[in-house]
């Protein structure tokens, strides 16, 4: 997961993923470096605590890019907001 410093993610960061992740999320995101790296990229421009959607809401890795991609730029700036504020709300628009 030492690829994931490179979202400003700390090596205590990463200890805690690792300590908090079940076994199968863990496996997941090393097996699939590049879907993963593209789906923070997606997150990361929209302002998203990256280190919050990987320890909560590790399922969102799961969907596809391009979903993602599209449910994400289909908000609106005060949804956003709310969102981005607490990931709980991701399900607001459909993750």
């Amino acid at each position: 997961m030492n690829y994931l410093k490179k979202f400003n993610l700390t090596n205590e960061d990463i200890k805690e993923l690792e300590e908090e992740l079940d076994d199968m999320d863990k496996v997941f995101i090393n097996m699939h470096k590049n879907k993963i790296t593209n789906i923070i990229e997606l997150f990361n421009s929209k302002g998203f605590n990256i280190k919050n959607i990987l320890l909560y809401r590790s399922d969102i890795f799961y969907e596809e890019e391009d979903r993602i991609k599209k449910l994400l730029n289909s908000v609106d700036s005060d949804t956003l907001s709310k969102i981005k504020n607490d990931i709980s709300k991701l399900e607001l628009i459909g993750l």
